[in-house]
């Protein structure tokens, strides 16, 4: 008998399945790990690459943004850049203002002493020049600031330069805030207003000195105000501005109000184009002729004052330099190597000394004023003139001439290092207005220029020589008693992301 169970059909035998072990799970959890890890490191290279960009690309519209106002207002100069503007006229004036820095002395924050808080080298933000010797620490100028220094901070140039004008714009007024007597409340307030004419100033502050902005010691910041020229709106009396005195409320009245005005007769009047011809007219120069202005007696921390903060005139952050240079058709220049080299640059006192005065490569640039002169504290003449007899064309602002300069009594010497340095074109209104400027500038007490009152416009030879009211008659004279032919600015920032340094610059020629 068959087994019943011998005719079953043989069942399938179970296939054994195998798991993972301990190792094989690491080793895959492990390359996952770097997979993910590439693919984060990816993206963070993307993120931080694209952040660079976005950053460079903004820093690069500022600036071309700024370039392009700077542009504007010195296309739309009212004044032609010649001394000797008649007010009656209506032409505005051009004034200029170099102070004591440059790009080779760039900032007493990298002028060698602790005693001035000199920059931290081993932690500074602020770039470093091409000629650093970071294995040494050696700077460009050979100071030794040890191994540690990540820079020699000479990525800085010059900034306390101030560029001021009148301008005007057809197409797009300048736009600012007026006072305005609400009859409501019975008191002064603000309003928007615009003008086609407005004088306007451009400068720097650096942080860390002098009342500047906070933020990374020694950077820059570019501002730009423009006060409106509106003489026929109405004015706040004197009463209800803050302070005692004359320049007080003035102070009071710039840091609320954007309009272009002086005190007279006790009175807010609004200027005109003719007003400011004249520089006791203009900004804070506090009725004083031969005031200049200058940076380093907190000229430009006065602008940036009003209550509220500067954000309105704040056009670049990050700068390292705002150059303001003047073309000289008599500044010599050197050839070394394949570089041509021009005064400001580095080595061009050296190739001066070598190849001698009467050896230049050429002439013409655009220089700082007072470029003849080495930077203090030695304030050594680095070139006077061309020698006797030479073809080249004399130099028209290597001599450091202030506001008060007059070739009667301030004869250049190599002694003179008194910044700042100030191209103004002047008002003819010195020499018929009634006073007796040559008490001002100290002349040596010679009866005709002391006793005499505007003697060089008064028909008489008062000083015997080369005929009636010749200009050696005139109680006052420009600093730079040449006209203006070109003015070069140069704008330079640091976008701290990408580590990049961006320069441009406006160039514009004036027309006599």
């Amino acid at each position: 008998m068959t087994n019943l169970v011998d005719r079953l059909p043989l069942l399938p035998r179970a296939r054994s399945s195998r798991g993972l072990t301990l190792i094989e799970m690491l080793v895959a959890l492990a390359v996952t790990l770097v997979m993910m890890a590439a693919v984060v490191n990816l993206f963070a290279n993307m993120s931080a690459s694209i952040r660079n960009r976005r950053a460079a690309i903004e820093t690069g519209a500022q600036l071309r943004q700024t370039r392009n106002r700077l542009a504007m207002d010195l296309s739309g100069a009212t004044c032609r850049g010649s001394t000797w503007q008649d007010p009656a006229e209506n032409q505005g004036y051009i004034e200029i203002i170099e102070g004591e820095w440059s790009d080779k002395r760039p900032s007493n924050l990298t002028d060698g002493d602790p005693a001035n808080n000199e920059l931290d080298y081993t932690t500074s933000e602020v770039p470093s020049s091409q000629a650093f010797d970071s294995d040494a620490g050696v700077a460009a100028d050979g100071r030794t600031l040890g191994s540690g220094a990540v820079t020699d901070g000479r990525g800085l140039g010059d900034w306390d330069d101030i560029l001021a004008l009148t301008t005007q714009s057809e197409d797009a007024p300048f736009a600012g805030k007026v006072p305005y007597y609400n009859p409501v409340s019975a008191a002064w307030e603000q309003r928007f207003d615009e003008s086609h004419q407005a004088e306007v100033l451009w400068f720097a502050e650096q942080n860390g000195i002098g009342g500047g902005a906070s933020g990374e010691p020694g950077m820059r910041r570019i501002y730009r105000r423009a006060f409106l020229i509106m003489p026929s709106i109405n004015f706040p009396p004197l009463s209800t501005l803050a302070g005692t005195t004359e320049l007080e409320k003035l102070r009071d009245f710039y840091s609320k109000y954007d309009v272009s005005v002086r005190i007279e007769d006790g009175r807010v009047v609004g200027n005109t184009l003719g007003d400011l011809t004249k520089r006791e007219h203009r900004y804070l120069h506090n009725n004083n002729v031969f005031t200049p202005g200058s940076p380093t007696n907190g000229f430009p921390h006065e602008l940036v004052s009003r209550p509220g903060g500067d954000a309105d005139w704040l056009v670049l952050n990050n700068a390292l330099a705002f150059d303001v240079r003047v073309f000289d058709p008599g500044a010599p220049l050197y050839a070394v190597g394949n570089n041509i080299l021009e005064p400001g640059d580095y080595g061009w006192a050296g190739a001066l000394a070598t190849a001698g005065a009467a050896n230049a490569s050429g002439y013409g640039a655009y220089c700082d004023l007072g470029w003849g002169f080495d930077p203090p504290p030695t304030g050594s003449m680095a070139y006077l003139a061309p020698p006797t007899g030479s073809p080249a064309p004399l130099p028209l602002f290597n001599e450091i001439r202030p506001a008060g300069y007059h070739p009667r009594s301030s004869p250049q010497t190599n002694a003179v290092t008194l910044y700042p340095a100030v191209y103004d074109t002047w008002s003819y209104h010195y020499e018929n207005d009634g006073i007796n400027q040559d008490n001002v500038w100290q002349t040596n007490g010679v009866p005709w220029q002391m006793n005499t009152i505007d003697q060089g416009a008064n028909g008489l030879d008062d000083d015997g020589a080369n005929g009636v009211d010749d200009r050696g008659e005139r109680e006052t004279a420009p600093p730079y008693d040449v006209p203006l032919k070109g003015v070069k600015v140069i704008l330079r920032v640091y976008e701290p992301d990408s580590r990049q340094i961006r320069e441009s610059s406006v160039t514009h020629s004036f027309k006599q």
